[in-house]
């Protein structure tokens, strides 16, 4: 049996989400996480690897996410200048 380790109460910006939860919670597979991870238009933040496992910044993914749907309702209200706009 492994002992349990306490975590300090810290604020969300630096809890961590380690990669299983992060594909539950974006509902992808470790193909869709490694493809974000390489393509820098997405600006997808990077893991911390603590013992061979990757971690993220809670406060990272959940201001990237904000991006994200922020980008989203931009294109849905047609802030994006349309092709061949100057």
């Amino acid at each position: 049996m492994r002992p349990q380790i306490q975590l300090r109460e810290t604020a969300d910006s630096e809890n961590l989400i380690s990669a299983p939860r992060l594909l539950e919670r974006h509902g992808i597979s470790q193909m869709s996480l490694w493809r974000r991870l390489r393509d820098p238009r997405l600006s997808f933040p990077q893991p911390l690897v603590i013992a061979g496992r990757r971690y993220w910044k809670l406060g990272e993914i959940r201001d990237w996410e904000e991006r994200q749907v922020s980008r989203s309702q931009g294109e849905k209200s047609g802030e994006r200048d349309a092709p061949g706009t100057p």
